[in-house]
């Protein structure tokens, strides 16, 4: 199922001068996207364009409607003397309505209940339980350890916190969201060691579709499994696997590797080594010992997504082929139909174009599985 599709998108806020030109892609539900490219060319602007925040001059933007898509562009402006405990709460805001709603009818069965208020109630409790309402507390202690959120701050007035603070509290906030479709802009930025780790494997067990813009060239190893990479006059290069896979592909064909990476990326600064601390104190020494730690030598292994990818791949492919082949028959039945010859034409193309995806995800995986299972 598709989430996310752009057709021949186009953005520019002078004239002639286009930031956005021509730009198309797909992707898949469940897949993890990392986007590169240096600072100013769109990447940005183009989650802004996803979410609807921003507009853009042509082209054609497709976001699966059916899906909740989150995205920390800017810190949001939270009511006066919300403390950030509040702000965490404020994800749940649905549920409250939920449970407030339940509050309501309690009271009035008190009264007397009828067999109309009881077919409402059971079916408010039966949204509040799906939706996670009787996990609130669970999930949300959950996130704040993950994300190094101490029970102290969680008592903090929002408003007194650093820029990097709120960042990360905001991040945590769109986790407990629940969102279908998670766009992350320098997600690590703000992160010590422990809690970008705690990010990787959130990310790498998050059912939905992920797209990341980040300059940590270890983070994208560990949950990228597609790389969109902009490579110069507004339009993007595909490539499959994570950063490590791009860059081999990039020196083997000679393509130059972005420069929105820095071989000396480290977590919680998000700047080349050198000096300066992280949000909570990482020093230079700690973010060496991290690239030491992550350059040691580890088995391959499929992540969540990739194995169930795996699993249901070649399936895919048979079905897309299936798909193609019965279109054929219709256009060779409606010869004389230029209306239908044209939608039917057009939704080949399509099909032939994301069947070329999948067999370039084919063999990227099938590489992976033969590399494993040379491991054992």
């Amino acid at each position: 199922m598709i989430d996310i599709s752009v057709k021949n998108l186009t953005k520019f806020f002078v004239i002639g001068e286009n930031l956005l030109d021509g730009l198309s892609f797909e992707v898949q539900e469940g897949e993890c996207v990392a986007i590169l490219g240096r600072n100013g060319c769109g990447k940005t602007t183009l989650f802004k364009i996803l979410t609807g925040e921003m507009d853009y001059d042509d082209g054609e933007v497709y976001v699966n409607p059916h899906k909740r898509l989150g995205l920390i562009s800017q810190i949001p402006v939270f009511p006066e003397g919300f403390t950030v405990e509040q702000v965490l709460r404020s994800a749940f805001s649905q549920l409250d309505a939920i449970r407030n709603k339940m509050s309501q009818l309690e009271q009035a069965m008190t009264l007397g209940s009828s067999r109309e208020l009881l077919a409402q109630y059971d079916d408010l409790a039966a949204r509040f339980q799906a939706g996670g309402g009787y996990d609130v507390d669970v999930e949300t202690d959950k996130v704040c350890n993950g994300l190094g959120i101490t029970p102290q701050q969680r008592q903090q007035l929002f408003s007194s916190l650093s820029g990097g603070e709120k960042t990360r509290m905001t991040l945590a906030r769109l986790l407990l969201e629940k969102t279908d479709i998670l766009l992350l802009d320098e997600p690590t930025n703000h992160l010590d060691l422990r809690s970008v780790e705690w990010l990787e494997g959130y990310i790498n067990s998050f059912k939905g579709t992920v797209l990341a813009i980040s300059h940590d060239r270890y983070f994208l190893d560990k949950i990228a499994n597609r790389i969109f990479s902009f490579e110069g006059d507004g339009v993007i290069r595909r490539y499959e696997g994570n950063y490590s896979d791009y860059r081999a592909v990039c020196e083997r064909e000679g393509h130059p590797v972005s420069r929105g990476i820095s071989e000396g990326s480290t977590p919680g600064t998000g700047k080349a080594n050198g000096g300066g601390a992280g949000f909570n104190g990482e020093t230079s020494e700690k973010s060496d010992s991290r690239a030491t730690w992550k350059n040691r030598e580890q088995k391959v292994k499929f992540s969540y997504k990739e194995q169930k990818e795996y699993e249901t791949i070649d399936a895919d492919i048979a079905a897309l082929e299936e798909k193609i082949a019965a279109l054929e028959e219709e256009i060779a039945a409606s010869a004389t139909n230029y209306g239908k010859l044209q939608e039917l034409s057009a939704a080949k193309e399509a099909a032939e174009a994301t069947l070329e995806e999948k067999m370039d995800r084919w063999v990227y995986l099938n590489e992976l599985a033969e590399q494993i299972e040379n491991q054992k």
